[in-house]
């Protein structure tokens, strides 16, 4: 909905009017703002020279008042689609509601369309009955003014909201609003103004580029903001005193300003730098996480075939100097530690006891087979009488000849399944992979930035995405070139790339400082 902005009282009709109208020094601008006289109230000319003139010759009739210059604006967003003629009844409301009347005032209209349509109303607060026209509380006025004109036109009325004062249809008054919201307590970064020829552009620069670098949360420190600020020719001084409190200045192409004249304080960049540096070691510690839990695979899989090799050849083992032999460690309460990272795996107790269960079944039958053996290795043949032997001495002999050629001496078997553990040690720290790499970064953004800096940044971005995604398009098509296939099926965790962590960060959401 329209945005109405009321500016300090000035002294020079002319150098608004040469702002407006972008002529003289401000002719550069004339092709990208297009101004449009629109309406104008006992004015003439079509220079700023002779209106400013014009203007001049009414404001003498009351040389008391020195700010005799009023300036309006009325904003108006594109994605609100309002017709010409309902903007232009829109702005003649407005001036009705600030006390400017036809029959006793000059007034210049002038419509910009660059960036999104908005009028500039320079009226003469002089009257040609000699009375000035107040511009106490105009800044509340004006958005009070656009409250009632929105509900009496019957346009939304969703920036209600953010105003101090609102229009109450039934009792055709204006009262407080008590359900105000004030940008939820975040800092504004506002658009600033300076008429000088190319300052305003430099200022702009300097102000989008920074808040541009501030969004990225691997910017996490002065130094940092310093360096990509080099990158873009900005030059940026800091200094921090005994409380810790930080100035800041920046200087681009010959111009220097202070953090605050271009609303970007030494607070604001500093608080926002320590929310970008929380948001940096959250994002690490879910890389590290993320890195271990890869580790972690080959390294328990390698110790699952060791604990196996032990239990089938019957040796007494350390669990733990397994482990701690292939990068982990492992203690009684069933916790595998991987270079200080913890991790509950159950399966690993579970198995072990299953796998101490079979060793004394594999014991126990081994002892039974080797006191068989034994048994057997002592036993004689017979002799008979005289060296005459009975038939049934014969069958005994040559079937103890025969056992005693076909007897083996019996060895400990355990013979343990693996596959199914490490399937289960697999999935688990699949699972684990997945939960922490879905978990979000936020990023807090602790100010907010006016419409004219979020278009201007917007259209930006679109400009180094665009040749992001061409670079990035000669890059595929080099890499196509000689890049082999691989398996799309292959779920191996040593082969999940980090890709698929990056941008979590780029959840944004706003608090109360």
């Amino acid at each position: 909905m329209p945005i109405g902005e009321a500016h300090k009282s000035g002294s020079s009709f002319t150098g608004l009017a040469e702002y407006i109208l972008a002529q003289g020094i401000y002719k550069f601008q004339n092709s990208d703002k297009k101004p449009e006289i629109v309406f104008r109230n006992h004015l003439f000319s079509s220079t700023y020279l002779e209106l400013g003139s014009e203007f001049r010759d009414i404001a003498k009739d009351n040389s008391r008042v020195t700010k005799p210059v009023m300036h309006l604006t009325v904003n108006f967003k594109e994605t609100d689609h309002i017709s010409n003629d309902t903007q232009k009844k829109f702005v003649r409301r407005i001036m009705d509601e600030m006390g400017v009347r036809e029959d006793n005032h000059q007034f210049l209209v002038v419509k910009h369309n660059d960036k999104h349509p908005h009028y500039h109303i320079q009226v003469n607060r002089i009257g040609f009955d000699g009375k000035t026209l107040s511009d106490s509380n105009s800044k509340l006025r004006i958005g009070t003014a656009c409250d009632k004109i929105e509900k009496e036109m019957g346009l939304d009325n969703y920036l209600q909201k953010t105003r101090a004062f609102v229009y109450d249809e039934e009792a055709k008054t204006y009262i407080k609003n008590i359900n105000r919201e004030i940008n939820n307590g975040l800092t504004v970064v506002k658009t600033s103004r300076n008429r000088q020829v190319g300052i305003q552009e430099k200022k702009d620069y300097i102000q989008i580029e920074t808040v541009k670098i501030l969004d990225n949360h691997e910017v996490n420190s002065l130094e940092i903001l310093q360096a990509e600020l080099k990158k873009r020719s900005i030059g940026f001084q800091f200094s921090t005193n005994k409380k810790e409190q930080v100035s800041v200045s920046f200087e681009y192409d010959g111009l220097a300003v202070k953090g605050s004249q271009i609303s970007l304080k030494g607070s604001l960049i500093k608080n926002q730098l320590l929310s970008n540096q929380k948001a940096s070691n959250q994002l690490e510690r879910k890389l590290e996480h993320l890195e271990l839990l890869k580790q972690m695979h080959p390294s328990f899989i390698k110790s699952i075939d060791q604990i196996v090799q032990s239990y089938n050849s019957g040796t007494i083992f350390n669990l733990k100097a397994i482990f701690d032999r292939n990068g982990s460690s492992y203690n009684h309460d069933s916790n595998a530690n991987h270079k200080g990272f913890v991790e509950a795996v159950r399966l690993i107790k579970q198995f072990d006891l299953e796998c101490k269960e079979k060793l004394e079944k594999a014991k126990s039958q081994y002892t039974d087979d080797l006191r068989d053996y034994q048994r057997l290795q002592k036993t004689e043949l017979k002799k008979g009488f005289l060296g005459i032997l009975s038939s049934e001495q014969n069958r005994f002999n040559d079937d103890l000849k025969n056992r005693l050629n076909n007897s083996k001496k019996p060895v400990l078997e355990v013979v343990l399944e693996v596959e199914e553990i490490k399937n289960q040690i697999h999935q688990s720290i699949l699972k684990s992979y997945s939960e922490v790499n879905s978990q979000k970064v936020i990023q807090y953004v602790l100010y907010s930035i006016d419409e004219n800096i979020k278009i201007a940044i917007n259209n930006s971005l679109k400009i180094e995405e665009k040749k992001r995604e061409t670079a990035n398009d000669m890059k595929n098509n080099k890499q196509s070139l000689t890049s082999d296939s691989k398996n799309p099926n292959d779920t191996k965790i040593s082969q999940i790339r980090n890709e698929n962590v990056e941008g979590t960060v780029r959840m944004k959401m706003r608090r109360k400082l």
